[in-house]
């Protein structure tokens, strides 16, 4: 059990050393992966204000899209209603013009 303890002991006291010895390193790591860290959180509240932004505009593109396409049959409807319209005016023409032969 001693020879365990003291393994132990040695172990984590190498470990400890090795920590203090490479402490300025592991600092300027843990800097940086801060930094990043940071980076990483602003990016996301940006592409997550972006999503909502995007879902805002996709409703309104959705409402401008079923006024455009109501728009659109009512043209059509009024276009095919003077459409008709000329069409009997046009052969009203043609039936009092005198033919010629």
């Amino acid at each position: 059990m001693k020879l365990n303890k003291l393994f132990l002991i040695s172990a984590l006291g190498f470990g400890l050393y090795q920590t203090y010895r490479h402490r300025e390193q592991l600092s300027k790591t843990f800097r940086t992966l801060k930094q990043d860290a940071s980076q990483v959180q602003e990016s996301l509240d940006q592409i997550s204000d972006a999503l909502n932004r995007i879902q805002s505009q996709k409703q309104n593109l959705t409402t401008i899209n079923q006024d455009l396409s109501y728009r659109l049959r009512l043209y059509n409807q009024e276009s095919q209603a003077l459409l008709g319209q000329i069409k009997q005016q046009v052969n009203q023409l043609e039936n009092h013009l005198p033919t010629s032969q």
